[in-house]
């Protein structure tokens, strides 16, 4: 393994449109192949691959297509087990690893050693999820282990939630007059749908309120620095932008009024613990 070992690591591929975005860039014949050929050229890819099929879930037939691309490894999360035929595939896969911090008895394997160097581990955090055994402990233990062996470097994929509060929009006056009705997406990556001639009063009166919780794109910024990722476009794309998307840069989420669905966690925002990927580099000399 040289020194300039370049790892490429994609977040949550969500359906159809994820996987076509994959393809794009990573397949030889894929759209943006040659374009991001270079930039992207590695030695090493993960996938976060979740919520692959349908949104939910990870088919068969969606794993392969995956590894098809060039993928190494595939990591998960708790909506892995949404698609049943994950029980028929996973014990046999040599790419896809579940949350390790699972029960022993669960299903599949929640770490895999590739090239016999590159350790991938997949933890679920604790946070308003369903029970599991602590992320830190768990990676303690493993890296106990594995401390006289040769392994070089652990990649560990994270998947949680972070305890949010909630902003309910219906509490500013002015501005729930402006909305044209319920925002839309996510509550960290929030559409909003603003009525005609009210743009500039919107802008204005989100960022007095919101600027240090919020940043606040345009649809034409979104779109024209591809926010939402490279590759063919959906249909219905620019319409569900709505006029704005705003992405939480603070541990705030927003609801329509007081009927809205209230959260104790949320993910989908640009903070730190959302965002980072550990890595840990242990064992021998790198050769």
């Amino acid at each position: 393994m040289s020194d300039n070992f370049k790892v490429l690591f994609f977040g949550d591929v969500v359906g159809r449109p994820g996987r076509e975005a994959l393809k794009s860039v990573l397949a030889p014949d894929g759209a943006y192949f040659e374009q991001y050929r270079e930039e992207l050229n590695s030695d090493f890819i993960i996938v976060n691959a979740e919520n692959a099929s349908h949104g939910f879930g990870l088919t068969l037939k969606n794993h392969d297509e995956l590894l098809s691309y060039g993928v190494n490894c595939l990591t998960s999360g708790n909506h892995i087990w949404d698609k049943k035929d994950v029980y028929q595939y996973i014990d046999n896969s040599n790419a896809l690893i579940r949350p390790y911090n699972y029960h022993k008895t669960a299903r599949g394997v929640g770490y895999r050693i590739f090239n016999d160097k590159i350790l991938v581990i997949n933890l679920l955090g604790k946070t308003f999820m369903q029970p599991v055994n602590c992320p830190f402990q768990a990676i303690e233990e493993l890296c106990e282990k594995l401390k006289d062996t040769n392994t070089l470097v652990i990649v560990t994929a994270d998947h949680g939630h972070i305890n949010s509060k909630d902003i309910t929009l219906s509490d500013y006056k002015d501005i729930f007059s402006l909305l044209k009705h319920d925002i839309s997406i996510e509550g960290r990556a929030c559409a909003f749908f603003i009525k005609d001639d009210k743009h500039k009063e919107f802008e204005q009166l989100f960022n007095e309120y919101f600027k240090d919780d919020f940043i606040l794109y345009t649809k034409e910024e979104v779109i024209k620095n591809k926010l939402f990722g490279r590759g063919r476009e959906n249909k219905h794309f620019k319409d569900s932008l709505g006029d704005y998307l705003a992405v939480a840069i603070s541990n705030k989420y927003f609801r329509y009024n007081e009927n809205s669905v209230k959260y104790t966690s949320m993910h989908a925002g640009l903070t730190e613990d959302e965002m980072l990927v550990p890595l840990i580099v242990m064992g021998g000399e790198i050769k």
